[in-house]
């Protein structure tokens, strides 16, 4: 998994963690199918994955930013 924490040193302060679990063999790579989503060492969310897309084109607007009116 990972970890990062936000606001160090500040009261304010907060850990919010991603945990992989569930790997399988997908096209020959072990990937998770199971991510679970830690806020102060809280279990709040969790995403199931259902499959994964390999070589998918993706326009470069994918990548620019949005602004708000």
């Amino acid at each position: 998994g990972i970890a990062r924490t936000f606001y160090g040193g500040r009261p304010e302060q907060y850990t919010q963690a991603f945990a992989f679990s569930d790997y399988r063999n997908t096209n020959g790579e072990l990937l998770p199918y199971r991510i679970d989503v830690y806020i102060k060492s809280k279990l709040r969310q969790t995403y199931r994955v259902d499959s994964y897309q390999f070589g998918t084109e993706i326009s470069s607007q994918a990548f620019t930013v949005r602004r708000g009116k």
